[in-house]
């Protein structure tokens, strides 16, 4: 398992390096804005099998997807406009900023957007059965995180996103850590993209926005409470 820490001075190489590996079908761990995540193809139906495999991950349970744009997202989820809206809202603007309008309004970069939230959706057909164990919705997040979102771009595909672990282990905060979790492993992630220790501890927060309403079915990083009362009673 090959590590590559990224700096100012190799850090398109870092990309342009991680997007060869998710190319040919690899398995890799990133760095994100909550934990460290592993991460494929995920159109790749064999890259998304290799990856089950190296998680030791049961097949029925579907993995999270990371894209890098609302538009992204639209290609792989039947998103209506009110939905777009509501990705908007808790991808581009950050979590207690007000506005009447766009996000432009407040000079907010799409960038610096708040992330921290996957949502659920209906799934369209691009992407493989096997990403979403078998289910008719898939979880999609757009991270708040520069290296992500560039190596998205890069390989203009979306990638998997589940936390850089082996089903049952902790969540991995450090390239260290990843090192040690798959050591005496036969078969492991091809690459780590360390991107230094990463502090915080939660996941992210899981909202179902299939129905008419959002609900919370995991209270991640992102309180239920803060949510409620930021962007909930609007939708």
């Amino acid at each position: 398992m090959r590590t590559a820490k990224f700096d100012q001075k190799n850090y398109k190489k870092t990309v342009e390096e991680s997007r060869v590996f998710l190319n040919a079908g690899k398995t890799i761990i990133v760095p994100t804005d909550t934990i460290y995540g592993l991460s494929c193809d995920a159109l790749n139906e064999r890259a998304v099998e290799n990856l089950y495999r190296i998680k030791e991950r049961g097949r029925r349970m579907g993995l999270p997807v990371f894209v890098n744009s609302i538009e992204m997202a639209r290609r792989l989820a039947y998103i209506d406009k009110k939905k777009e809206e509501f990705l908007r809202k808790i991808w581009l603007v950050p979590l207690g900023a007000r506005t009447n309008g766009a996000a432009g309004t407040l000079g907010i970069s799409p960038l610096t957007g708040q992330g921290k939230i996957t949502v659920v959706l209906y799934v369209k057909d691009l992407i493989p059965r096997l990403a979403t164990g078998g289910r008719e919705t898939i979880a999609l997040r757009m991270p708040n995180h520069p290296f992500i979102r560039d190596l998205i771009a890069a390989l203009g595909k979306p990638i998997t996103g589940t936390s850089a672990n082996i089903s049952g282990n902790d969540p991995i905060h450090s390239s260290s850590e990843a090192a040690k979790q798959w050591k005496n492993k036969k078969i492991a992630p091809a690459l780590v993209v360390d991107g230094g220790e990463i502090t915080n501890t939660e996941p992210s927060t899981i909202v179902d926005i299939t129905g008419n309403f959002p609900i919370v079915l995991r209270e991640g990083i992102i309180a239920k409470k803060e949510l409620d009362k930021f962007f909930l009673k609007g939708y």
